[in-house]
Parts: C-alpha cells; structure tokens; sequence
C-alpha cells in the first residue's frame, strides 16, 4: 500500500516509472498516472480530509480485517449470506467468491467512512457465470446516499454496466440517475479498471479512464465507504448460480480531491485516519478484539462405505456392497445357494 499525505499541484504516480502529463493513457487493468493542474486551496487545520491511498491486496487476508487495516469482511445476510470465509487474497489479488447456488456471498468494507470528493478506482477481472451481481459502490452514512457501478452476470451475453446514482428513480439505463454502458469487451477474461469520480456538482463514471457517463443528481452530501461484493439470490441479480464466480480485485485506489468539505475532527460523526478507538471512541468504536464470527454450518460427515468382509447388501451409505449371481441369493452380506423344493 502507498498513501500520500495530501493533494498537491504535481504528478501523482502509482507504479514503477514515472510518467508525465504528455505521457499515453495505461492500458486495460494498468495504473493510470494523475495530473492536477490547480493549486490546491488551503483549508483550516483538520479539515483536508483524508489521504489517499493504493492497495495492492499483498497480503494474506486472513481474519476478519485486512492486514494493512484498510479493509472489514462482512457476516450477514442480505439475499445470501456474507461470509468472511468467502474473502481471500491470493498473488496480491483479493478474490470475493460465491460458491454453486448462492447460499454464501463475498463482501470487504472500506474500515473508515470518511471518503467523499475524489477519483475511486479499481482493477478488476468479474465473475464469468450467470447468477451473480458485481460491485463497486461508495455508500454515505445511514444509506443516505450510494454510487454503484454494478455488473449483472445474467447479461454476460452482452456485457453491460449499471452506473446508479440512489435513490434510483426506477428507470433501468434511462433515467437522470440510473445510466448503462455496453462493454466492448467480455469482463470475465481480463482486468480493466472500472471507476468513478465525485465532484460537489456531478459523478464521472469511468471505464479504462475513458469516461464512459455522467450523472448530475444525487450527489452525496457527506463522506462515505468504499465497498465491493460479489452477492446472488433476488430479483437484481436474478436465479441463484448453477456455477461458481468469483471477482478478482487487483489493486484498489482513493485520492481525494482538493476540497475543504472534510474535516478530521472528533465531534462531527466521521471516523477518519487521525481519529481512532482511544481518542474518538464515541466515532469509532471501543476499542477491543474483532466481534466473532459465526461459523457457517458445516459441510455434513463423509459416508464411508462399509463392505469390508461382504459380497452384497447394503453397504450402510445408501449403497451397494455388490449383487449376488443366479442361483444365490444375499445373507448377512454373503451370497449363499438358494434352497431348492
């Protein structure tokens, strides 16, 4: 993970070489650089908000928090249930997974609510089979407000993104708050970077950092969480899977612009990265161990078939430890002659 301290009026860059303002857009999956042309204003002390950040999902995501601290695994239901155990990381890429059928679903949480105007990114490879919906999504306190840009597995014959803006006035792609763009490509056989920019007027959606929609109603007022899922069962995402899916996360990122709307104070009901457990405890929690996990039910005991010794009859799983040939018949797992008249 790489954080910067503050927004300033030069090239931010994410990778390994350094790249200019003239330099040619990254390519699907790839880290694009930044380039802000405007100094920033200068804002009151506590309030420029929160430093921006690049997760590379380099570590095991083992437990129900990230290694780095950036990150929550969900345990409720909501149509399936999020289970922790459905969230792994693997080769510096989170996989959030939904096994055949649908009954468990993978979900991370941003750990702090105090995202607000900025550019959301992520390098993301989404789930092949029908049955799933995978997403993207800012969601403001109390659900006040949310920006989703989701995936619809069932559509996957002409792969199209939902771009929302909630509340959502009802019109599926033709509505001032609920847009759709057509993929020109399958997104279940490579990365591509999908992702939004939220200004005080509008919300720029992006795909490849070829912005792709606009939206100009339901602007969030307050600051937010990043969240992704990849969730089954209901009528949005439609009948449960017959398949496996699995998303894939390649790298995440938040940079903040420079606005003064955010300001890290204990008191004003956010919890952001100068406020912690000891100090701002009435924001951001008692401090003290993870709630525990309630495991889900476990997979039921292995039959072992029990034919040691027989040459027939049941085999105590169901089965059949074998058929006796004619003129036999079966006793207490033996083939005996059958009597005769």
């Amino acid at each position: 993970m790489f954080r910067v301290a503050g927004v300033v009026s030069i090239v931010l860059v994410f990778g390994t070489a350094a790249l200019g303002p003239t330099a040619e857009a990254a390519g699907p999956g790839e880290l694009a650089p930044t380039v802000l042309a405007e100094v920033p204003p200068v804002c009151p002390v506590g309030c420029q908000g929160v430093d921006g950040w690049v997760d590379y999902f380099d570590y095991d995501f083992a437990g129900i928090t990230s290694a780095n601290g950036l990150w929550t695994k969900q345990s409720w239901t909501w149509g399936c249930q999020l289970d922790p155990g459905m969230v792994t990381t693997s080769v510096g890429v989170a996989e959030l997974r939904v096994p055949a059928g649908g009954a468990y679903c993978g979900q991370i949480d941003g750990k702090y609510n105090s995202y607000f105007y900025g550019r959301y990114r992520a390098s993301m490879k989404l789930s092949p089979n029908k049955g799933v919906v995978n997403s993207i999504f800012f969601y403001g306190p109390g659900g006040e407000s949310e920006i989703d840009i989701e995936y619809l597995t069932k559509e996957n014959d002409a792969p199209l993104l939902h771009l929302i803006a909630h509340p959502n006035n009802g019109t599926p792609c033709g509505g001032a708050s609920h847009k759709c763009y057509n993929l020109p490509f399958d997104p279940a056989q490579t990365f591509h970077v999908y992702g939004f920019d939220i200004h005080p007027d509008r919300i720029d959606f992006f795909v490849d950092e070829q912005q792709v929609a606009s939206i100009h109603v339901n602007i969030p007022q307050n600051p937010g969480v990043v969240i992704f899922n990849n969730w089954a069962i209901g009528d949005w995402p439609g009948p449960a899977p017959l398949l496996e899916n699995v998303m894939y996360v390649d790298w995440a990122l938040y940079e903040p612009f420079p606005y003064c709307d955010v300001c890290a104070v204990c008191g004003d009901g956010l919890c952001t990265f100068s406020e912690n457990c000891v100090d701002c405890a009435s924001e951001c929690g008692e401090c003290g161990p993870p709630p525990a996990i309630e495991p889900r039910d476990p997979d039921p005991p292995v039959c072992i078939p029990q034919c040691r010794g027989r040459e027939c009859g049941d085999d105590g799983c169901g089965g059949s430890c074998g058929m006796c040939g004619r003129g036999t018949r079966c006793r207490k797992g033996l083939c005996i002659p059958k009597k005769t008249r």
